[in-house]
């Protein structure tokens, strides 16, 4: 194949009779052609062989990877497809599909440096920790990876931007990195997700200082608190720059044990068990789990009802005592769920796009029932739901939160409010990242309030269960604070919510969960519901307060909310 000396030459000649659409042209379009980095070919295929296919034209962009071209390869694709707009002998059609392909890959280009920048903020907070020397080098291999590849997706994003500067379609548009970008169809569309130019987290009634004046953790010669503390304070030093929820919980002195394992070595990892529940051990409460499951998928709703009638007489009332309790929770459960023919709808809550509407049904549906039946029906406890403010922050602070759903046990004395046993956070399965993220951090720091309540009234064994519901899979776990300014959330256990009839066998996994944090609330109401030892708890001095929740983000002159 000779190499024209322009592409607009190329076009000027007669054309050439080549490989055309109709003549399976794009079956000629081998992977050979792009694998071996010559943009030169790729031009000459195109044109001087006068392929006009925008399936192959989006074969020769999207086939491989971007990374194994030179970067001002695009540049290249976005003045040819120039020159087939120019084109007189090219179908309005297929300009319009060439317009199209320049959108997509504009807003393919813009979401990649987005993905590159949190990669490389990840990257400088990781930095920071206490690593092995290994460790490190890996950090620094990627480090330099993530530096590449950034040059190379904003020199994209320039020949782009030069490109469009000439003409890119008959409605004039430029492309602008802050707007978002949508094809013809609206099936395609990347918003801007420029960060703030500053984001403080340190705002608030928080402690900067990670020192501490007790006792130690330690473990096996290893001092956990000393190097829990250390970790604070490099994140304390980095708040503008940390993105991932579990160094930004160690802000406020949170470490999930996720954190807990990473800083620590690994021969003390057995003492941290993995989660807190046991199995079902009973057989009759496994067959009665069982035998309805397998009615629940050959019979109807009323049918399934009557079966399990004859199992709860059959099996759950004749278990020992021993497992009385898990027997009542099993019952609660499908009680709740037999109550309506709900699960034999032929619809399913699932959505593409999270709303504010959607979520109210997903929870009101599928997560409310769950928890009505393991914490409801006790008579000291009250159920608060998403429209109840948490009670429980320090009188200086004013930042209001909201609880999904709550369980709360007045004070010995009531003149000083509530306490708070459960805490439930919940997102539909069609809820983004991001939300996910906010509610993560949420979450334990309103257990973290709740439970330095309990300490100062002077209730020293203080607990707070949390449940954090992502979609269909649920997180539980409870806080407590055993150590000097150590908040650690530990792990009870997880499970899959039940999405119709098909499903019922998932409860032999949610009952265990789920008795093992009503046990913990059922133990701290009980505690509570006691009049305090002491004015105030020896653990007090283990407190420490807490920053806002929400940081402060600061925006440039030209970046501000609404502005464009």
């Amino acid at each position: 194949m000779k190499r024209s000396s322009s592409g607009q030459e190329a076009l000027g000649k007669k054309k050439r009779k080549g490989p055309s659409v109709e003549e399976g042209g794009d079956d000629l379009l081998q992977p050979e052609l792009f694998s071996q980095q010559s943009r030169g070919l790729i031009h000459d295929y195109f044109f001087s062989e006068a392929v006009w296919s925008v399936e192959g034209f989006a074969k020769a962009v999207f086939i491989f990877d971007p990374k194994c071209l030179s970067t001002k390869a695009v540049a290249i694709w976005n003045r040819s497809l120039k020159l087939i707009w120019e084109n007189p002998h090219v179908s309005s059609s297929q300009k319009s599909c060439a317009g199209k392909l320049r959108r997509m890959r504009r807003a393919a280009v813009a979401a990649k440096i987005v993905q590159i920048r949190q990669l490389e903020l990840e990257s400088q907070s990781r930095k920071q920790l206490r690593v092995t020397k290994a460790t490190v080098g890996n950090f620094r291999m990627r480090d330099e990876q993530w530096k590449e590849a950034m040059a190379r997706y904003v020199g994209e994003d320039n020949d782009i931007d030069q490109a469009d500067d000439e003409q890119e379609d008959s409605s004039n548009s430029s492309y602008n990195p802050q707007l978002s970008s949508e094809d013809d169809t609206g099936e395609f569309s990347v918003a801007s997700m420029e960060p703030p130019k500053r984001i403080i987290r340190i705002v608030g009634l928080g402690e900067p200082s990670s020192r501490l004046h007790h006792s130690h953790w330690i473990i096996k010669d290893e001092d956990i608190s000393k190097v829990l503390m250390e970790s604070r304070t490099t994140m304390i030093k980095n708040h503008e720059t940390l993105q991932r929820p579990g160094e930004i919980l160690q802000l406020n002195f949170i470490f999930t044990r996720d954190m807990i394992l990473q800083l620590t070595r690994r021969d003390v990892h057995a003492e941290f068990p993995a989660a807190l529940c046991k199995p079902i051990l009973c057989p009759r409460i496994l067959a009665s789990i069982s035998e309805i499951s397998l009615v629940a998928c050959h019979e109807n709703h009323a049918n399934t009802k009557n079966e399990w009638r004859r199992l709860e007489e059959e099996h759950l009332d004749q278990c020992d005592e021993e497992y009385s309790a898990l027997a009542d929770l099993v019952r609660s459960q499908l009680e709740h769920l037999l109550l309506g023919a709900d699960l034999w709808s032929p619809l399913q809550y699932t959505v593409k796009t999270s709303n504010k509407g959607y979520e109210g049904s997903f929870f009101c549906n599928i997560v409310k029932p769950l928890l009505h039946a393991t914490f409801g029906g006790y008579e000291d406890t009250k159920i608060r739901g998403k429209g109840d403010h948490l009670s429980c922050n320090p009188a200086l602070d004013k930042e209001l939160l909201f609880p999904d759903y709550s369980v709360t046990i007045d004070c010995y004395d009531k003149m000083k409010g509530e306490h708070y046993l459960v805490i439930c956070e919940a997102n539909p399965p069609g809820a983004s990242q991001m939300e996910f993220d906010a509610d993560h951090i949420k979450l334990p720091n309103m257990m973290k309030l709740s439970l330095d309540r309990q300490i100062k009234q002077g209730y020293s064994e203080a607990m707070v269960t949390g449940i954090f519901v992502q979609g269909w899979k649920v997180l539980v776990f409870y806080m407590c604070l055993e150590h000097e300014a150590i908040y650690e959330m530990k792990p009870i256990g997880q499970f899959d919510l039940i999405m119709d009839r098909m499903q019922l066998c998932k409860l032999i996994n949610i009952c265990p969960v789920l008795l093992e944090a009503k046990g913990i609330m059922e133990a701290s109401m009980k505690h509570l519901q006691q009049r305090p030892p002491s004015k105030t708890s020896y653990k007090a001095k283990f407190t420490r307060p807490s920053y806002d929740i929400e940081p402060m983000n600061i925006y440039s002159a030209d970046q501000e909310p609404g502005r464009q």
